[in-house]
């Protein structure tokens, strides 16, 4: 995170092992949580602020809720078919997904979307504007998505479920306050002044590309295999957007656009518990189990519920209905970006190819998620069965019970990290990282790992190292400055150690977050400097360097130090004799 800006430290304690589970609440939450109050305001809000000024007719009233059901079709259409592009184009256009300009083009992208889908129309053009402003919001949309994923992905996993839980009621009580309490003709302004605050948070919180510092430099992501990879994640995706479709659908058309003052107090109420609930998950997570897996089986039952409440949203029970399909979207919506986030921070994948091609599949069960939530919607009104387009009557509580199945099997379907990691290694030189890793999986090793060296046991871990300790990088600084001084020859020598520091966290598959700290345990640098740098609490530091030194399979810094000297010696002794500068485009890594 860039210096200056303020952020919480939470850390939770256990007496039994003196294990601390740290987590910081940044501007990550409040910029996100002003991109969803965009999205929301300019997509699903803009048919309702369209007649906020007029007692509307019925012939006007249908003409708005036709204008906004266009907005909504031609944007998730258009976000698909970005972020697949985006996904897929991440290595040949990564210079410009990774620039300041692809934030410019983003926003102004999205403000002229939001122009277009509050100004006044005709009904000859109405049609045509919904679609433009749809498009527009779409480009600028997909591109802000992977912005903020790759701004996501650097943070550790406690981190990541903070500011995504307060990013999305931040996100749900904006909305609702400028829907029904703040309704005015400058709600357009107000949608495009979120948007703005928000792009200008992420050009804070966006990391720094190596050009610019080799302090922290951002490593090369590791490669996948995009076929097994698009298959493995993107069905249980697939089947979790089709449920985020059905309740974002009801939430919009049902609950919030309710006028009545207890209905209000509801939507409120359920963004705050749904907050509450997650921070309490998070604080019960240990770093060891701090994965995806987690965090689904906590809270798939809560969106399970608010589906089966479904049925009651015309009842008695209307407002404990309400309240739990509140919980159950802000559930499911946060599952979905902490899944994506997780993945590309924990395996150190590319997160505009994960958040794209995440996002995309996503969008595409929405848009068949708000089909089915229409047609219940239809059912409640009419208190009828509904015939979808194969002829069969279904009532309300057979669609609630597709949904549900499509839930169960999603979670079913989720892959485990070990799938992910057999996905990944597969190609990559990640020999030795076995025995380690399997060991904070709760999993046995590998068989190809079997021959490895088994851990020291009844050993502490140090945290905090020694100063003064001699490293590679400071023998290659006073080799530098022992040679006669050329700038070409420096600049060799830092890529060299940090090729050498990435080669080692490619073996050992450490994180996004720890892969950055590893860098600076390796030049010499303790806790509190760290700390500093990275903008993160003392204990959050001392749990990173903790968890490489078990990755690792090591116990001291000297020893992570010999580690990163033997990889720099062996690149030297392997690689032939040239003065090329290294590919300027593996630099600028995702």
């Amino acid at each position: 995170m860039a210096k200056g800006l303020p952020h919480i430290t939470v850390s939770v304690g256990r007496q039994s092992d003196d294990a601390q589970t740290t987590s910081d609440i940044n501007l990550l939450s409040v910029g996100l949580g002003l991109y969803q109050a965009w999205m929301y305001l300019s997509i699903f809000g803009s048919g309702v602020i369209f007649m906020a000024t007029k007692s509307p007719s019925l012939g006007e009233a249908i003409y708005a809720s036709s204008f906004a059901t266009q907005v909504f079709d031609a944007y998730f259409i258009t976000v698909s078919l970005c972020l697949l592009l985006i996904a897929f184009t991440n290595q040949l256009l990564l210079r410009f997904f990774t620039s300041k300009s692809a934030l410019l083009c983003a926003t102004m992208l999205a403000v002229a979307g939001s122009v277009l889908a509050f100004l006044p129309a005709g009904e000859e053009s109405a049609w045509l504007m919904a679609v433009g402003a749809g498009i527009c919001m779409g480009i600028g949309s997909s591109l802000m998505i992977v912005l903020w994923g790759t701004a996501f992905a650097r943070y550790e996993f406690t981190t990541i479920i903070l500011n995504t839980a307060i990013a999305l009621a931040i996100g749900v009580i904006v909305y609702f306050t400028f829907i029904q309490w703040m309704r005015t003709e400058f709600s357009c302004a107000i949608a495009a002044v979120c948007l703005i605050i928000s792009a200008l948070l992420l050009w804070k919180l966006a990391p720094m590309r190596s050009s610019a510092t080799d302090e922290i430099p951002v490593f090369r992501p590791l490669p996948v295999q995009r076929s097994r990879f698009t298959m493995r994640v993107g069905i249980p995706t697939l089947l979790f957007g089709v449920v985020l479709g059905m309740l974002l659908f009801i939430c919009i058309e049902r609950v919030l656009a309710n006028t009545r003052l207890s209905e209000q107090v509801i939507v409120g109420a359920a963004a705050i518990v749904s907050m509450g609930l997650i921070f309490v998950v998070s604080a019960l997570i240990s770093h060891e189990e701090a994965h995806w897996d987690m965090i689904f089986r906590i809270l798939v039952p809560i969106v399970g519920l608010s589906l089966v409440a479904v049925p009651y949203l015309s009842g008695s029970w209307s407002l404990m209905a309400e309240f739990l399909v509140i919980c159950g979207y802000i559930c499911m919506q946060t599952l979905m970006w902490i899944f994506f986030s997780n993945l590309a921070q924990e395996f150190r994948l590319s997160p505009i190819f994960v958040f794209g091609l995440g996002n995309c599949i996503v969008s595409v069960g929405t848009i068949a998620g708000a089909y089915f939530g229409r047609i219940i919607l239809e059912c409640l009104m009419t208190q009828s069965a509904a015939s979808l387009d194969l002829g069969v009557p279904l009532n309300v509580g057979d669609l609630v019970l597709v949904l549900l199945l499509a839930l169960l099997l999603g979670y079913a379907l989720l892959p485990r990290r070990r799938e992910i990691r057999a996905i990944i290694v597969q190609g990559h030189n990640v020999e030795g990282a076995g025995a380690a890793i399997a060991e904070l999986d709760g999993e046995s090793a590998p068989a190809i790992e079997e021959g490895a060296p088994a851990r020291p046991t009844e050993q502490p871990l140090v945290a905090v190292p020694t100063p003064g300790i001699p490293n590679a990088a400071a023998l290659a600084e006073q080799q530098a400055e022992a040679a006669p001084p050329d700038h070409s020859d420096q600049q060799v020598v830092k890529h060299r150690f940090r090729d050498a520091c990435e080669e080692v966290a490619d073996r050992y598959l450490l994180s996004r977050r720890e892969s950055e700290v590893m860098f600076l345990l390796a030049k010499g640098h303790n806790a509190s400097y760290i700390q500093d740098k990275l903008c993160i609490s003392r204990s959050t530091a001392k749990t990173h360097i903790n968890h490489i030194y078990k990755k690792l399979d090591i116990h001291t810094q000297q020893e992570l130090l010999n580690m990163v000297d033997e990889t720099m010696d062996e690149a030297q002794s392997d690689a032939p004799t040239s003065t090329e500068e290294p590919d300027p485009k593996s630099i600028f890594a995702d």
